[in-house]
């Protein structure tokens, strides 16, 4: 099974294709924790 991570950001691109965006832009760190694993500095 593929790391849920991957998961994530695979289906945060498809969404982000699906309406013809090309940049996410994210800021609120719990956000970036679920988004990319990344916890510290």
């Amino acid at each position: 099974m593929a790391e849920p991570r991957l998961a994530r950001q695979a289906a945060v691109r498809t969404r982000l294709a699906e309406r013809h965006l090309e940049v996410l832009l994210v800021t609120h760190l719990p956000n970036i924790r679920w988004l990319t694993g990344f916890t510290g500095s």
